[in-house]
């Protein structure tokens, strides 16, 4: 089985590399981040980062700090411009190639990523399920430890995912995740960011 994987392409992606290996390629993998973001919502989320998490410890979602801070209308407006984007990504991935798995990423809006993807053919959304390819259960893992989730809703995640490679226990388990395991290839700057899970 020919496996590509596509990390974080954050809206944009070349098909060069592409066009080089897709008569070969069985199935693709994208860890994530298939959105991207408005350059003035980034700068915004870097400036207010403070704001931001203290809006998500009240248990506010992060979607819902950013409209208290910025507004509603102006958060929109940037979504939307970057809409396009990331919806061309996923029609890529549709039309080009056999079969993609993903897991959402940090960027990633899912209720958005869901809509779009019950239009699109060939693409699946893995977060805390399986899905069979021969004899691999391929697993996902997908931004269950952003802020923008209670603490409730993240035990009730690793909850699944635990349950989830239980019930593929007989077959070859591959976890596709959007973070990588704590202590490999992890660092931003000199900490470790990865997952504990």
């Amino acid at each position: 089985m020919q496996i590509i994987v596509i990390g974080d392409p954050h809206g944009t992606f070349n098909t060069g590399k592409l066009d080089s290996v897709n008569s070969n390629i069985d199935l693709a993998l994208c860890t994530g981040d298939i959105m991207g973001v408005h350059p003035s919502l980034r700068k915004f989320q870097l400036e207010n980062r403070g704001n931001i998490s203290n809006l998500t410890n009240q248990g506010y979602k992060w979607n819902e700090a950013l409209e208290i801070l910025m507004g509603k209308e102006k958060l929109s407006e940037l979504c939307k411009a970057e809409e396009k984007n990331w919806l061309n990504v996923l029609k890529i991935f549709s039309e080009r190639l056999p079969l993609t798995l993903l897991v959402s990423g940090n960027v990633d809006g899912l209720e958005l990523l869901n809509e779009a993807l019950r239009n699109l053919d060939n693409v699946m959304l893995l977060d805390g399920i399986a899905h069979i390819v021969n004899d691999y259960a391929f697993i996902g893992i997908g931004d269950y430890f952003n802020p923008r989730f209670s603490k409730m809703e993240i035990d009730e995640f690793e909850r699944r995912i635990l349950e989830v490679m239980a019930e593929n226990s007989g077959r070859k388990r591959i976890i596709l995740s959007h973070y990588p395991p704590y202590g490999i290839l992890d660092k931003v700057g000199n900490k470790n960011t990865g997952s504990h899970f």
